[in-house]
């Protein structure tokens, strides 16, 4: 199946997923991260500000103080990852987005990365169609870890050139 219809569908079915059940299932998937060898291991880990009822991943922050953690800006069109100590620091950006100010340091690469996805078929992520993560990751030595619903995950996507493989979808 196409990425844009299985976009549209997975976009469409997460709206219907009650806030308890994503509560439950965000609770569910912290616990399972949280004995996850790599999350374990990893010293810096890259997160992702959620929008459009995805998975609320930025408890890790206060939860693990001994990690440097780090959001995705979009800067020049392309993505930094930039260190984030508080929530207090993030300020609105696009997209519906919020992001640190640009004088905060930023990595090259993290020990991990906690990927957002709309929908997944196998180790293939669909996100919103910008490409921000494919052409952020390529070439990336990080863990690609995606994260979504249970029910978002498909069993074949076409893929195209351009897109990089997760190592993991949780």
């Amino acid at each position: 199946m196409d990425k844009v219809t299985i976009r549209q569908q997975a976009l469409a079915k997460r709206q219907t997923i009650k806030d308890i059940e994503q509560i439950e299932m965000t609770e569910a998937y912290l616990k399972r991260l949280a004995n996850h060898g790599v999350f374990i291991e990893a010293k810096s880990v890259g997160l992702y500000y959620p929008i459009q009822e995805e998975m609320n991943v930025l408890y890790l922050i206060e939860q693990y103080p001994n990690k440097s953690f780090y959001l995705p800006n979009i800067e020049n069109n392309q993505m930094v990852y930039r260190k984030v100590d508080t929530l207090d620091e993030l300020v609105p950006a696009r997209f519906g987005l919020k992001e640190l100010s640009q004088d905060k340091a930023s990595i090259a690469d993290c020990d991990l990365y906690i990927i957002p996805c709309v929908a997944t078929a196998g180790l293939l992520r669909i996100g919103y169609g910008k490409g921000y993560f494919d052409r952020y990751l390529k070439g990336k030595k990080g863990y690609k870890l995606g994260i979504t619903y249970p029910c978002l995950k498909f069993e074949t996507i076409d893929k195209e050139p351009h897109d990089i493989l997760l190592d993991e979808v949780l």
